[in-house]
């Protein structure tokens, strides 16, 4: 009798959910309400299996699933078998979250993204809010439209370094993977593919004993291009030092020129992550780790220190991860500051200050000198990704609008390293670099324009 009970049972559910099924699929789709994020709008609808999908829009008219797929479940069919009304997305504190009727009851479910996944918050004690729009699916929408999602590139990838070749791609190296420095490829800084090796086991670095290659930069340099890179134990400060290499084109056959010195040769401790730049034909190698950040010229061929230089120290020693950007009349000293390497406990974030001249001063928006650990924030973390910093050369697409790589664990995979982000970067009237969204990056955006 127990079983034929049971028996009974799931058949009158599997009724129930068919025919709620039906009149859920009858009634037609019912969208949810929508949220932004950096001006993205994004709205929820049940897909056309089952669950909840995602669609995104920046003109309230158009609607496509992000990067190009068929559809985007944010929440699994076994969390809202048959979502029928009443659906709307809210955040609160940092959290997104769905509120749905399914089988008669009021659920509701949180993520740290608007991307999803969603869970079911059996705790929740939030009161929903609708938002200002009430849209229903619209007939317009695509598979893609240009939007793309962060992370840009999911595997690890510190440090990035970016520069434009010859053929209009971009090619992009990171700090040492499974004793590998790698060169990646990308047509809109979004979509990033293997192209070549700067180092492999064959022809990788080893004037520091038991060191990692670290924090590559990429640079052109003249009619060909030099990687400086850092070589460096976890905690070797003493030890750690900066080589270089160079090539005829961008994707190699790279040689490796070896040590350029080691913090006990040039009196600078934590002698890491080195910076190239060419200033009116003078090259200069910009480089330090939380014990000051220092600058020194090189020679013309910009491969070895310039006869009788020494280091001069232009920032303070809070910050590592140098970049400077040359931009209407002023240089632009982009570094990170706090823990880069905690997961999602990191406190990292990309800081910047200003001078008229590359040796400085920077300073911060009020006038206060970055040797005394002043600075502007220019990203911060967010609920969904932690410790974005130690950020690449900023590119300019063809619509005149400046992008910006960098590095961030990600909650939904926060063992996995640090990934590579993308986010564009808004000027304001007087100069000061900014991140739409409060300086937190973005989880769903807009791609860059290349023709």
């Amino acid at each position: 009798m127990k079983n034929f009970s049971g028996i009974l049972l799931s058949a009158l559910v599997a009724l129930f959910l068919s025919l709620a099924a039906s009149a859920c699929r009858a009634a037609g789709p019912k969208p949810g309400y929508i949220v932004g994020d950096h001006g993205v709008y994004l709205m929820y609808s049940p897909c056309d299996s089952a669950g909840v999908c995602v669609y995104v829009s920046d003109n309230l008219k158009d609607w496509y699933v992000p990067d190009g797929k068929s559809e985007w479940p944010v929440m699994m069919a076994e969390y809202a078998p048959e979502v029928c009304d009443s659906l709307c997305a809210f955040e609160n504190d940092g959290r997104y979250y769905l509120s749905y009727v399914a089988g008669g009851r009021r659920f509701n479910a949180f993520s740290r993204s608007p991307l999803g996944p969603f869970f079911p918050d059996t705790a929740a004690c939030v009161t929903w809010r609708p938002s200002d729009f009430k849209l229903r699916r619209s007939a317009r929408m695509g598979r893609d439209c240009g939007f793309y999602t962060n992370p840009v590139y999911k595997p690890t990838s510190p440090d990035p370094t970016v520069q434009e070749g010859p053929d209009g791609a971009f090619y992009l190296s990171s700090t040492e993977s499974r004793g590998k420095v790698t060169v990646k490829r990308s047509t809109n800084l979004v979509d990033w593919e293997y192209w070549s090796d700067i180092f492999n086991g064959g022809n990788r670095p080893s004037f520091v004993d038991g060191g990692n290659v670290w924090a590559p930069d990429i640079s052109r340099n003249g009619d060909s291009y030099v990687t400086y890179y850092s070589m460096s134990t976890w905690g070797g400060e003493w030890a750690a030092g900066i080589g270089r290499a160079v090539a005829t084109e961008i994707d190699g056959v790279w040689t490796d020129l070896g040590k350029l010195f080691i913090s006990t040769e040039i009196g600078v401790q934590n002698s890491i992550d080195p910076f190239f730049i060419d200033d009116g034909g003078k090259k200069y190698l910009f480089w330090g780790s939380f014990h000051g950040i220092f600058c020194i010229e090189l020679d013309g061929n910009g491969t070895d220190i310039a006869k009788d230089a020494l280091p001069v120290q232009v920032a303070g020693t809070a910050y590592e991860g140098t970049y400077i950007l040359k931009r209407d009349g002023y240089y632009y000293l982009f570094a990170s500051t706090g823990s880069c390497c905690a997961g999602m406990r990191s406190t990292y974030q990309t800081v910047v200050g200003r001078s008229e001249n590359l040796l400085g001063p920077y300073l911060d928006r009020d006038g206060r000198p970055m040797l005394e650990n002043n600075h502007e924030v220019v990203i911060t973390g967010s609920a969904a990704f932690a410790g974005p910093g130690h950020n690449s050369e900023i590119v300019t697409d063809d619509k005149g609008e400046s992008w910006i790589l960098y590095h961030s664990y990600w909650w939904l995979d926060p063992k996995g390293g640090r990934k590579l982000m993308l986010d564009k970067v808004g000027w304001t009237s007087d100069g000061w670099p900014f991140l739409p969204g409060g300086g937190e990056p973005s989880i769903v955006a807009r791609k860059p324009y290349f023709k």
